[in-house]
């Protein structure tokens, strides 16, 4: 369209990789302006409503407007496909060239002789082209890549996830400073902590290597705030998991160990 220009649209909120494949599919489509701004604007108000939703649980919402969306554009009277790109990324251990991990890719409509791969270089997230060469210059001479069409992603992956978006466990844990400080330690033990573990093992929003962590540090963080009589005020989610990871007794070990068991075997 004319006047509307589209650029850093998140496609998915951050979720937890562990393993296995990742199919990405997206598609470039023209659709003239006159034609229906109404329709273009209703199906991506669709999507941004959904996209800001940090749990992947949520990313199950997207289905059907998704498809919905893909429906009212092919329904638009002047509109064409421009470029339409289908991949699937890996992990790692498989010994795949294209595993999943953070970067730039573009996608260009032209033949693989036409586009000079070494002149092209990523300026404030822009696909832009120039003289070859790594030295300041490269950057300062760039200019857009004009005459094709082409998409540009971002593949974002950070160290730690956003505790705090982990709804369900953060208002148990809430729950749990609450029980303690008014001194009902035996309701935190026998109700609120098993609900605390199996809100994480069963929780798809928490990657597989961070649930015994986040059990061990919730849980000493409880008995440093009112097991064993330490005043200590109430923190964040946030707060907790950036604290050291406690040491694991044998005790620990077995109650871990068979949490995985149970939740492994629920998870084939």
């Amino acid at each position: 369209m004319d006047k509307v220009i589209q650029e850093r649209y998140a496609l998915t909120p951050l979720f937890p990789y562990n393993q296995g494949l990742v199919e990405f599919q997206a598609g470039l489509f023209s659709i003239a302006a006159k034609d229906s701004m109404g329709k273009f604007i209703q199906t991506i108000g669709r999507f941004a409503k959904l996209l800001p939703v940090p749990e992947l649980s949520s990313v199950l919402n997207l289905v059907e407007p998704l498809y919905q969306g893909i429906e009212d554009l092919l329904d638009v009277g002047e509109r064409r496909l421009e470029l339409g790109y289908q991949q699937t990324f890996s992990d790692a251990v498989g010994g795949s060239s294209n595993f999943l991990r953070p970067g730039y890719f573009a996608v260009i409509l032209a033949e693989e002789n036409e586009i000079n791969s070494n002149t092209l270089c990523i300026v404030n997230d822009h696909l832009q082209e120039g003289s070859p060469g790594t030295n300041k210059e490269f950057v300062h001479k760039h200019k857009s890549i004009q005459g094709y069409s082409y998409m540009l992603f971002r593949i974002e992956k950070r160290l730690q996830q956003d505790w705090e978006s982990l709804k369900s466990i953060k208002e148990l844990v809430a729950q749990a400073q609450d029980a303690v400080s008014s001194g009902e330690n035996q309701k935190v033990k026998q109700f609120l902590m098993p609900a605390i573990q199996t809100a994480i093992y069963r929780s798809p929003d928490v990657a597989k290597a961070d649930r015994s962590k986040m059990v061990l540090k919730v849980k000493d963080f409880l008995q440093e705030l009112g097991f064993q009589a330490v005043t200590v005020q109430t923190r964040s989610l946030y707060s907790i998991m950036q604290r050291p990871l406690p040491t694991v007794d044998a005790a620990d070990q077995a109650e871990l160990a068979a949490l995985e068991q149970l939740f492994n075997k629920n998870e084939r």
